[in-house]
């Protein structure tokens, strides 16, 4: 299954698969506790971060216009099938789209993004 995104929640009928396919560490907690007998438990909201190496800007438009992303918009609801921890399965999820922040989370050089990370913050799974 590829990694997938659309604008607005529920919108699972509108996914569609994005290009370049990113890479990505799974899902994230904000935060970890242990229990008393140190077995770990992951808290808070859940996130994943799309990174890629480069995208060109015709890429990086595409990406930002179908999470419903702009210069006026920087977060943004959207459905996006994502992979889970396992690096196996993927699974849909209600989002919100971070638009990347220049100089933290890419870099514009040469006519291309380097280091791009998509962030997507607040995940709620979908059936």
């Amino acid at each position: 299954m590829p990694f997938q995104a659309a604008a607005n929640h529920d919108n699972t009928e509108g996914l569609t698969t994005v290009t370049p396919q990113p890479r990505c560490v799974g899902i994230q907690y904000a935060e970890r506790r242990f229990s008393a007998d140190n077995s770990a438990h992951d808290h808070g909201y859940a996130r994943t971060d799309w990174l890629y190496d480069f995208m060109t800007p015709a890429q990086f438009d595409t990406q930002r216009s179908l999470l419903g992303l702009s210069d006026t918009t920087p977060s943004a609801n959207a459905t996006i099938q994502t992979i889970k921890n396992d690096h196996e399965t993927f699974a849909n999820y209600n989002v919100t789209a971070l638009d990347p922040r220049p100089g933290e989370e890419y870099e514009f050089d040469g006519g291309k993004y380097i280091n791009v990370v998509w962030r997507f913050v607040g995940l709620e799974a979908l059936a």
